[in-house]
């Protein structure tokens, strides 16, 4: 009993996760029927690339975080973790921007009509998936995991809420929008977390991509002129480049550590 009462509130964060992802099968299902649901699910399995594979490396700062001896040292540990994140998952979010019809057609074949600002939408969904796992994740190495987890609990309430009025109204591109809104939720946290790592604000989060832009605009340019491209070969070739691009930048946060 002791361990499944000290336990909840990890296991609060794995509920709130399947009810912001999942549980939208089964309410796009009831309210446009299973056919619209199979797309969404095979959206919803590209979102998770940038929300749950891109965000893994944040499960790393958990460890270190918790044995981190003073401010100091949870910060660069912090900041460490949140540049690998940040890196894997704006590539991802980049690639859904501009190329998700594209890749879409080559498995769908073109028997589903998907709009046009999906990529944008999805790559926001999938965004805000992973800084959701950053903060949760981080809490947790921080000893915040109860006021993270029932921040993720109204969040997963509010998503689900946002993602039935934007499926509403706009389709599967406001389901993705509005699914997205309930990372408000988790701001007063993120405060939290920052004020914990010896950073003033959310601005500090930002600040610390700057190393990474040069190459997340050249990965857009890059992605964006393929995309103009009716031919696979272009999408597969910026995927390779974006790749390189990628590793690049991975060296250099390694070079600075």
């Amino acid at each position: 009993w002791k361990t499944l009462h000290s336990g909840v509130w990890y296991y609060l964060t794995t509920v709130s996760l399947v009810g912001k992802t999942h549980a939208l099968t089964f309410l796009v299902s009831a309210m446009a029927g299973p056919a619209e649901a199979g797309l969404f699910y095979v959206l919803l399995r590209f979102s998770e690339i940038v929300g749950n594979v891109g965000a893994t490396a944040s499960e790393t700062s958990l460890a270190a975080l918790s044995s981190a001896a003073d401010s100091h040292e949870r910060r660069e540990c912090f900041r460490q973790s949140w540049l690998h994140v940040a890196l894997f998952c704006t590539h991802g979010a980049l690639v859904f921007v501009f190329l998700t019809k594209h890749l879409l057609a080559l498995w769908l074949h073109g028997e589903a009509n998907v709009p046009h600002a999906i990529g944008i939408t999805l790559a926001a969904f999938g965004l805000t998936g992973a800084f959701s796992r950053v903060v949760v994740n981080a809490s947790m190495g921080l000893d915040l995991t109860r006021p993270a987890a029932v921040a993720g609990a109204w969040e997963a309430v509010l998503s689900i809420a946002g993602a039935g009025l934007g499926f509403h109204f706009a389709g599967l591109p406001g389901l993705f929008l509005g699914g997205s809104v309930g990372i408000l939720c988790l701001l007063p946290v993120t405060g939290m977390v920052s004020r914990e790592c010896g950073w003033r604000s959310l601005w500090d989060w930002f600040v610390a991509l700057r190393q990474l832009l040069p190459g997340f605009g050249a990965a857009a340019v890059i992605l964006y002129f393929s995309a103009l491209s009716p031919h696979f070969l272009a999408w597969f070739g910026a995927l390779v480049a974006c790749g390189g691009i990628a590793l690049w930048q991975l060296k250099g946060l390694h070079a600075r550590k």
